[in-house]
């Protein structure tokens, strides 16, 4: 069984974990701090945002692929898709801030949603 329409959000927030850990190695070099974030808060910041792609994300696209193979309908491994790179755009922009903000919330929300929707469908598919 083919496995596109999660390949295509696979691949797209590879891309964008690259950005963001390139952002890191930048924020490292200005900063001369190979190992933690150095008290610059900055570099705090973009080492949390990465690490809380990499917390999140690669269960999802996991959960994302597993959903193709048992047979999930397109639209829905779509909206999945969608919603977690809509979810860590805005976890991104909401992190710029010093407070928690909605734009941060409504990130935390689609990434969470994702998560539930891929984990709950293979859920159900394995017991229909």
């Amino acid at each position: 069984m083919a496995i596109e329409t999660s390949a295509i959000y696979a691949g797209i927030l590879m891309l964008l974990m690259l950005v963001l850990g390139a952002r890191v190695s930048i924020l490292r070099r200005k900063h001369r701090v190979s190992m933690g974030s150095g008290d610059q808060p900055d570099l705090a910041k973009a080492l949390r945002v990465f690490g809380n792609f990499t917390e999140w994300v690669p269960m999802i696209v996991v959960g994302l692929v597993l959903c193709e193979l048992v047979g999930a309908p397109t639209v829905l491994l779509h909206l999945i898709g969608i919603a977690v790179i809509l979810g860590r755009f805005c976890h991104v922009a909401g992190l710029r801030a010093d407070r928690a903000t909605t734009i941060r919330s409504l990130g935390v929300l689609l990434t969470w949603a994702s998560a539930l929707t891929t984990g709950g469908y293979l859920v159900y598919a394995s017991i229909a």
